[in-house]
């Protein structure tokens, strides 16, 4: 049951016709509770419909879904591979995410120099907390020696 339907009315029509940025903030709604119900099920299939058409965004979310197990069993690999898309098209929040995959070897194989790699682009590419995140894991898991 809608709460509001400004904004649900406003962004229900292009997401059904495709437009990515609505189905990205149809997964918002429903993910934070935000004029909807929180419904992590909708969540999951808006920011699903507008990943797999290329939204960083989305694919980032989607990859926090299944990294935590929101709305699907955890599955490491599937939150890599979700988080790798949005990372290369410049995603920062992703590209930490991935560097800490590397870190831990969730969903990959452990690698430090990969790590060091997507640490470094979070800290070029975000704002101060992803940077700071960033910088902070370079340092504690010692990866400037790769």
């Amino acid at each position: 049951m809608l709460q509001s339907f400004n904004s649900y009315e406003k962004y229900i029509q292009p997401a059904k016709e495709g437009d990515t940025d609505a189905q990205y903030y149809l997964g918002r709604m429903y993910h934070k509770g935000k004029d909807v119900i929180k419904n992590d099920e909708m969540a999951f299939l808006w920011f699903e419909r507008a990943a797999e058409q290329g939204h960083a965004p989305s694919q980032f979310n989607l990859g926090l879904m299944y990294d935590k197990g929101e709305s699907t069993p955890v599955n490491y690999k599937q939150a890599y591979y979700w988080y790798k898309k949005a990372a290369e098209q410049g995603n920062p929040n992703a590209q930490h995410n991935l560097g800490s995959k590397y870190i831990f070897g969730l969903g990959v194989e452990k690698d430090y120099k990969k790590a060091k790699f997507w640490y470094e682009k979070a800290r070029d590419n975000s704002d101060k907390y992803v940077t700071k995140k960033a910088i902070e894991n370079i340092e504690k898991y010692k990866l400037s020696e790769y």
